[in-house]
């Protein structure tokens, strides 16, 4: 038998709002793998996207990266243009699995392009790109977003014109650009004293916040307390040793998910690490009082951005 989860159920309501508002155009986001996620009931998919590969629900989805790119390819689909984002072409074996699975499919995925032209240097400077596709490229877009954010733009420049067929009105891109906004991922809660929250939650997605970081902060001991809150069914071994190494203080806490590592089991794992553990919370709320007088950077679960983001905002 199988249950029906809380995803199942948003996923359910969301097609009747969009259904109900008469949407022109809707974006689904797989929650977990592709194959049997809740958005693959969605019917008259015209376009579809894999930005990349982590790590991620293997409880699920398989121990391998190439495993997981297979569930992720599952997507792809006869009648259904494909874009592959930077994420999926290494290693060689995990690109395998989706050109393999678009040629059975009949597709032929498209891959766009993007250089980096400026990286942000501090928190509210811009990110600037090129970005390059098979029908155009689009000079000079800018962003108030991290450099990891640079190949997701490009993915959804490459989708918009797969799901057109046709080039996008450059002005119109780059005013879309400027203003999508991305909650939980590099956002600054609170300007003074800064509190920056990130949801990344596998050692993939913590080196590419980390990368982020390391424009606006370079020195490690010059950085704010991080603050941390890790689930258990994740790569907890691989996140605390990036983390870790990163921050010169830590402090832990465990979220309201049932499936929250407890706070304590989190900070033995930061202490065997090495790092130096300031502080311990039972609770979100109860950490947010605790640093309520400093600035601290906020990451380790996208649980943890969110429940930060409803005491902050």
């Amino acid at each position: 038998p199988y249950d029906i989860t809380e995803f199942d159920t948003l996923t359910v309501a969301a097609m009747v709002v969009f259904a109900e508002a008469g949407v022109d155009v809707a974006v689904l986001e797989c929650g977990m793998g592709g194959r049997w996620d809740a958005t693959s009931a969605a019917k008259s998919i015209r376009a579809v996207a894999v930005t990349g590969i982590g790590l991620d629900h293997m409880r699920v989805l398989g121990d391998t990266l190439e495993e997981i790119a297979g569930e992720k390819a599952a997507i792809i689909k006869p009648g259904r243009a494909c874009v592959l984002g930077a994420g999926t072409a290494e290693p060689k074996s995990v690109e395998d699995v989706f050109l393999v699975r678009a040629r059975e499919a009949g597709v032929t995925p498209v891959r766009p392009g993007f250089e980096v032209t400026k990286r942000p240097h501090r928190l509210g400077a811009p990110l600037e790109l090129d970005v390059v596709t098979s029908r155009a490229t689009y000079a000079e877009l800018a962003a108030l977003k991290p450099a990891y954010q640079a190949a997701n733009i490009a993915c959804a420049v490459a989708l918009s014109e797969e799901y057109l067929g046709r080039a996008l009105d450059a002005d119109a891109l780059f005013t879309s650009v400027v203003q999508c906004p991305t909650p939980g991922r590099f956002q600054l809660l609170r300007p003074e004293p800064p509190v920056l929250i990130d949801a990344c939650h596998n050692p993939q997605s913590v080196e590419a916040f980390l990368d982020a970081l390391a424009d606006v902060a370079p020195e490690r001991d010059g950085r704010p307390v991080l603050l941390a809150a890790v689930l258990a069914d994740k790569d907890v071994e691989g996140i605390v040793a990036l983390l870790a190494a990163a921050f010169p203080r830590v402090a832990v806490t465990q979220t309201s998910s049932p499936r929250a590592l407890p706070a304590d089991e989190l900070a033995a794992s930061f202490a065997a690490a090495g790092a130096e553990v300031v502080g311990t919370y039972p609770t979100v709320e109860a950490a947010t009082l605790a640093l309520c007088g400093e600035s601290y950077v906020a990451c380790g679960s996208i649980t943890l951005a969110g429940e930060l983001a409803g005491l902050l905002l």
